[in-house]
């Protein structure tokens, strides 16, 4: 009797040993650093650069340009791979302040040198008329209202200095809140996340469907919220909770999903009356990370996209003033200058943010 109990606790634990093997293989299928998702990152960020510069440069570029860069929208999949990133990001974080610092890091430092240098160059080449205004508005581009213009730099550039930075303020909404969503939703079924999911599309419906009925100037700033894109990156952040599960899947056959996307895309069916389409926005994302993972060997390791993000809207406008427009080479230069100062920030200040957000897992 005793030879057989001591053979079945072997047995059980070699069973438990297998089951944590298999686990550790499948947490190196699906590692967040065995993939290539820094090569999306920087065709989101092109892609934005892209719709920003021809409609600001009156740039006239190939129909199918416009089809495929509409394919690969920036904002939604910026969205969406954060939720999926940063969902690990909270479990590697022994606390919530230490996780707020390390948003901190990633967020700040290179977006107030992004800014410092746009001051200088909007009181060098247009003034500075209403100085109240001015350090106002450097207030607000440093912060989350980056989507606020004072009325005297509507005559700059395309009338806005950096527009494109009105997601920062969404970011950061998101990454104060995640932390306390995914104590709710962590180790939940099904269920709870349909509901959780059903209610962040129906929230990012809001300013379409009350429009019309409420006043513009509230649905605007709604527009501003995390609740208008919520959706989008709970589809990132239920991948992530779900990974050994799913990941898997979308690495194996990512081209049956993007396939999925494209028809989309195509054919318009999707969720009605949201920011960015809903399904498409699903599928798109769900078949780039599974590319990302199935062919991590195209990663990049140098990750300039937050960076251009950042700095090619202030040499569009720069372009503007300026008259450089109408001409594809003028957006090769754009793109271009863009492009060199993202990897001056990302190699300086970028890699010394990095440094510091990573002492916080110390």
């Amino acid at each position: 009797m005793g030879l057989m109990f001591n053979m079945n606790k072997m047995i059980i634990f070699t069973d438990r040993q297998t089951d944590r093997q298999t686990d550790r293989q499948t947490d190196r299928q699906t590692d967040r650093r065995n993939n290539c998702i820094n090569l999306f990152r920087l065709i989101a960020a092109l892609q934005v650069a892209y719709g920003h510069m021809t409609a600001h440069l009156d740039i006239d570029m190939p129909y199918l340009m416009d089809i495929i860069f509409g394919y690969f929208q920036g904002v939604p999949i910026f969205f969406l791979l954060s939720g999926f990133l940063v969902w690990d990001s909270i479990d590697r974080s022994k606390n919530y302040p230490t996780y707020l610092k390390k948003r901190f890091w990633r967020i700040y430092p290179e977006l107030w040198m992004g800014v410092v240098i746009e001051l200088i160059i909007i009181a060098t080449i247009y003034g500075i008329d209403n100085v109240k205004q001015f350090i106002l508005f450097a207030f607000t581009q440093s912060t989350i209202l980056q989507f606020w213009t004072p009325e005297f730099l509507r005559g700059y550039g395309c009338g806005t200095p950096n527009g494109a930075l009105w997601t920062i303020g969404v970011f950061i909404q998101f990454y104060i809140i995640i932390w306390f969503i995914k104590k709710h939703l962590h180790d939940k079924d099904l269920l709870i996340w349909s509901i959780a999911l059903g209610t962040s599309i129906v929230l990012g419906m809001i300013p379409h469907v009350l429009e019309g009925y409420a006043p513009e100037i509230i649905l605007k700033c709604y527009e501003q919220t995390i609740f208008n894109y919520l959706y989008l990156f709970l589809i990132g952040s239920f991948l992530a909770e779900k990974r050994l599960q799913l990941l898997p899947f979308i690495k194996k056959y990512w081209y049956i999903v993007s396939a999925f996307a494209v028809i989309i895309y195509i054919t318009g069916i999707d969720v009605p009356w949201t920011s960015y389409a809903v399904i498409k926005g699903l599928l798109c994302g769900y078949g780039l990370i599974g590319f990302a993972y199935a062919f991590p060997q195209l990663n990049i390791k140098t990750d300039v996209s937050y960076g251009l993000y950042i700095y090619h809207m202030t040499v569009v406008n720069i372009m503007i003033t300026f008259g450089f427009t109408g001409k594809v080479i003028y957006m090769v230069i754009a793109l271009v200058v863009s492009i060199v100062l993202a990897w001056m920030s990302t190699k300086t200040i970028g890699q010394w943010t990095v440094k510091r957000k990573n002492d916080q897992l110390v």
